[in-house]
């Protein structure tokens, strides 16, 4: 067997089959290409997967069936519970298609710790693909309201999901506040929701300790262990650093980027991260990232000429350059560690747009930069080829941040 990863799809190959996994928008995949007929007959074509552990079978949407037997008579999906009787594992919307795109009649047949599948394989033209897709939850908002856009962003960390809606319109502030006052309109939100024995349920309902209608709290979202870290890129204050003050909203889009811990099921908000050069229409925050206890945050429209790390910031002849901001914990406390900007900054690049870490190293994405160049580490003077796009690898070893 060989195994195969590729960004977000994992695959294990073995002669004549490959069993792959796919994380995608409607949930986790698992499914199956084969590549050659069995046997080389046609007719029906059998799959036997066995699962280990205490999930069982249950009946799904009313079916009547035992469930030892067949949980669902349509055939297309498959429902596991725990022990105790709670949802924990959905298969479901089975497809099964031959190399033409010829969708080929199947159906699930579970019975105890076996799930069988079945496929009409007669003049299928191999290879074919099964593929039923696996949902374990269906999240909405406790407060589900229309144009919230809940989902807007989202980040996982073990058994705890983050869900961003920017759009969302409640005028309260804090964690776990009155969710009702719509008088806030895209002020903004996150939803923590926490998973236990296969089910999740909503821990906290995040709000910015400034909440103010436009702010867009929520527009990125990023977690690490019991700490969250929210983006609101439209915020407006004019406070620079951490934990600066937040009432003066004269620097419309500013941006701004809250921390929150979770300390035995309780969440607090534990910062207030600004840049250390706020500017008007920066949109800082439109970007975070969390590992351990360095976050960054993008910046995609902040204005400096200045390239590489912590040069000058108060130069704003590069229109929507871009930059990202690295800040480190000690002691709760989160002072901003590197002024991050590409080598070849320019205007229009929006540097920041996406980052991401792991460790003491940090991606940061540019989805306007202009070079024609190609590969790793090419010529970046040549912008002919416009929005192309880049991304930027930093390190740091000792505190200190290199390209």
């Amino acid at each position: 067997m060989r195994i195969h990863k590729d960004v977000n799809r994992l695959e294990y190959r073995r002669p004549g089959i490959t069993e792959w996994f796919v994380n995608g928008k409607e949930g986790l995949e698992h499914g199956f290409t084969i590549a050659h007929r069995p046997g080389g007959a046609e007719g029906e074509l059998s799959m036997q997967l066995r699962q280990r552990g205490e999930l069982v079978v249950a009946p799904e949407l009313g079916a009547e069936q035992d469930p030892a037997v067949e949980p669902q008579s349509a055939g297309r999906s498959v429902l596991y519970n725990t022990a105790q009787g709670d949802p924990a594992l959905r298969y479901r919307k089975l497809l099964v298609t031959d190399a033409r795109g010829r969708r080929l009649p199947a159906r699930m047949v579970a019975q105890g710790e076996r799930l069988r599948i079945l496929v009409d394989d007669r003049r299928a033209v191999y290879p074919i693909v099964v593929d039923p897709i696996t949902q374990q939850a269906y999240l909405k908002a406790s407060n589900t309201d229309t144009w919230d856009v809940f989902g807007a962003s989202v980040a996982i960390s073990g058994d705890t999901v983050v869900v961003g809606t920017y759009a969302e319109a409640s005028n309260s502030t804090g964690v776990n506040g009155t969710q009702s006052d719509n008088s806030a309109s895209n002020a903004g939100a996150a939803y923590v929701f926490v998973r236990s024995s296969g089910t999740w349920t909503q821990q906290a309902y995040l709000k910015a300790s400034n909440t103010d209608p436009g702010d867009r709290f929520g527009y990125s979202v990023a977690i690490s262990g019991d700490t969250v870290v929210v983006g609101a890129s439209w915020e407006q204050s004019n406070a620079t650093g951490v934990n600066g003050t937040e009432s003066d909203d004269t620097f419309a889009q500013a941006g701004a980027a809250y921390v929150f811990v979770r300390s035995s099921g309780t969440w607090t908000q534990q910062a207030y991260l600004k840049a250390s050069n706020t500017e008007q229409l920066d949109h800082f925050g439109v970007s975070v990232a969390i590992d351990g206890d360095t976050v960054v945050v993008g910046s995609e429209a902040e204005d400096s000429s200045s390239t590489g790390v912590n040069g000058t910031e108060s130069d704003n002849s590069a229109y929507w350059a871009g930059a990202a901001y690295v800040f480190v914990r000690s002691s709760g406390l989160w002072p901003q560690q590197a002024y991050l900007k590409a080598s070849n900054t320019g205007a229009n690049d929006l540097f920041g747009y996406s980052v991401a870490i792991s460790g003491d190293t940090v991606v940061v994405g540019a989805w306007g930069e202009s070079s024609n160049s190609t590969g790793v580490n090419g010529t970046q003077g040549d912008n002919s080829a416009g929005q192309s796009g880049a991304a930027y690898v930093f390190v740091r070893s000792s505190g200190a941040w290199i390209q």
